[in-house]
């Protein structure tokens, strides 16, 4: 696949170490990282590689402090690679229009208005517990989440939809033992369930989809479905153009 796929980059770097194609599997590891198409696998994966290519044994912490330094050196390189091409990108993918304004209830039944969060980047996601993209992307949703939970100017809104569920207590109970399950803490909301739904009025056709409001209430980003672990990358990066934008 060249790399478009992170689970297959995965098994192809360990059957580089396993073949003791050491400087191959390094070299294709950060390659991964710099393409926003690595695990947290993947990079478990980049250090026992490396360790084996500059120690002779899989084991990291027995290499010299300075060649451990150098690794996260590389590490930070790739990283910095990523993050830059993943601000370029949010610049080019920029829209503005204004967001339709909703009121739904969250878990604990209190209503939720996106005109009442006017001044803040809100993350909107469209999802449901029975969609396997929706649950690939979670884990990654939740990393952005804990890195904006305490920042007042972003709030993240799970809208749970098109549940297969017959009334609203059981989708509520149903959304609650998710999320404990999974141990995900961001905030949830509830579409309607009869009539026009929310997902309708913002032309939902596939889920996960999520859109990004910015700080005057104008759409500004729109994504559909999960293209792997470069999101975490993505998100934060169209949420801090959208903080550096002026009111």
């Amino acid at each position: 696949t060249g790399g478009d796929d992170a689970d297959i980059a995965q098994h192809y770097i360990e059957s580089m170490i396993k073949n003791k194609h050491f400087d191959k599997a390094v070299e294709v590891g950060l390659e991964c990282i710099r393409q926003g198409k690595s695990s947290d696998q993947t990079k478990d994966q980049l250090k026992l590689a490396y360790a084996e290519k500059e120690g002779s044994s899989p084991e990291f912490g027995k290499l010299s402090q300075e060649k451990q330094k150098t690794f996260d050196e590389l590490l930070s390189q790739a990283g910095k690679s990523r993050a830059d091409a993943a601000k370029k990108q949010a610049g080019a993918d920029r829209l503005s229009k204004p967001a339709i304004d909703f009121t739904l209830k969250n878990l604990e039944g209190t209503p939720v208005s996106l005109s009442s969060l006017k001044g803040k980047v809100v993350i909107i996601d469209f999802w449901a517990t029975w969609c396997g993209p929706c649950k690939e992307s979670f884990p990654y949703l939740q990393k952005v989440f804990e890195k904006y939970k305490d920042n007042p100017n972003v709030v993240f809104l799970a809208v749970d939809t098109w549940e297969r569920l017959p009334d609203l207590p059981s989708i509520v109970e149903n959304a609650k033992k998710f999320m404990a399950d999974h141990k995900y803490s961001f905030p949830v909301l509830f579409d309607k369930i009869k009539g026009k739904k929310l997902s309708d009025d913002y032309e939902v056709d596939g889920i996960p989809t999520k859109f990004l409001i910015d700080r005057k209430g104008n759409m500004a980003f729109k994504s559909v479905g999960f293209r792997g672990p470069q999101m975490e990358d993505e998100l934060t990066a169209q949420i801090e153009l959208l903080l550096g934008e002026t009111m």
